[in-house]
């Protein structure tokens, strides 16, 4: 018997672990008199709206650059891919918040996180862009509905 509360236990305690696979979607801005692009990529489709309750707060920030047709050099391409790759590490496998937008072009690049802790997301966010020599506009709100994506996401035309 003692194996059966082990094995569901073992069973319950995997399941927490296994992080929802939402659905992302693409759009893409045209801005009529350059051609001039800007992406966005945000989450369509939360696989657990619970997280919604999890995270209540909206931490945007907002890196500037300089790039040709308004979109990054690769060499600040990277730079930014390590930050995310590092903010992944600190506070998505965490579970300390969830990034939902991101937004390139017009020599910006704007990142939309959802919380638990707007402290503990600026400390992270400083840490790790100290270390890649990146300045950032940081602000947030309280945004437990998430109202900042969804502005996003009717903002945008999608194909």
């Amino acid at each position: 018997m003692n194996r059966f509360f082990i094995g569901l236990l073992t069973c319950l305690l995997t399941v927490g672990d296994v992080r929802a696979d939402d659905l992302w979607a693409t759009a893409v801005a045209e801005r009529p008199r350059d051609g001039w692009k800007i992406i966005h990529r945000f989450i369509d489709k939360l696989e657990l709206p619970s997280e919604r309750l999890a995270y209540p707060i909206a931490v945007t920030f907002t890196w500037k650059y300089e790039g040709p047709n308004g979109l990054p050099r690769k060499p600040d391409a990277d730079a930014i891919y390590k930050l995310e790759d590092v903010l992944e590490g600190r506070i998505e496998k965490q579970r300390e918040g969830k990034l939902a937008a991101i937004s390139t072009g017009n020599n910006l690049r704007t990142w939309t996180y959802y919380v638990k802790s707007e402290a503990l997301f600026r400390r992270e966010l400083a840490e790790a862009s100290a270390a890649l020599d990146l300045d950032f506009d940081v602000s947030s709100r309280a945004d437990p509905k998430w109202a900042r994506l969804e502005e996003l996401k009717n903002s945008v035309r999608r194909p």
